[in-house]
């Protein structure tokens, strides 16, 4: 049963979050409580240990979206939306690397000190999915593209671990996904 109250949570931040809604944080900091302890059962560590990431960079994302919100009320713009920030380069070279990095040192020390079945793919996706958090606190509209990537992986692993709700939902995520890149691009000067 939690796992699916853990499912609603998560679909309904995300969705917010594709509205570009600053209801998205409660529901995410919720969902991330809820699937730390699911993630925990399951020995899926780094996973676990991100939604603790998560849980504070939701705090992190959602002071940022409600400073742009006041930014743009301020300045008597709409707010229905909030405006997109363009993706450099060297963010995505940074990025890039971080992820390098950060799988293999974190995938190194899931391997040698706990019993997590896939640790470098646990931790290659839990620094992916910190790097597309970031970039959702930015307001990259280019996160979209790198959690449909993320989400389609992470469907195999939970498949893999016998969490099909959890699976089901990370396909319906990948959904969202698309829907999300299309809508925070309908009002966008700046494409990605």
């Amino acid at each position: 049963m939690l796992e699916y109250i853990g499912v609603f949570l998560s679909a309904t931040g995300v969705f917010f979050t594709t509205r570009r809604s600053l209801w998205n944080g409660p529901f995410a900091m919720l969902a991330c409580l809820v699937y730390g302890w699911i993630f925990f059962n399951a020995k899926l560590y780094a996973d676990m240990v991100l939604q603790g990431i998560f849980f504070t960079s939701t705090i992190y994302t959602w002071y940022s979206w409600i400073g742009q919100y006041k930014k743009q009320k301020r300045k008597q713009q709409d707010t229905t939306y909030l405006v997109l920030e363009p993706l450099t380069l060297s963010a995505v070279i940074i990025g890039m690397l971080f992820i390098i990095i950060g799988t293999n040192l974190w995938g190194w020390s899931l391997y040698k000190w706990t019993d997590d079945p896939a640790p470098f793919i646990d931790a290659g996706l839990s620094c992916s999915s910190l790097l597309a958090q970031y970039w959702t606190a930015k307001r990259y509209r280019a996160n979209w593209l790198l959690w449909i990537v993320i989400d389609t992986l992470y469907c195999g692993l939970f498949i893999n671990r016998a969490l099909y709700p959890t699976s089901a939902l990370f396909a319906g995520f990948v959904l969202l996904s698309i829907y999300g890149y299309i809508e925070w691009g309908r009002r966008a000067k700046n494409k990605i």
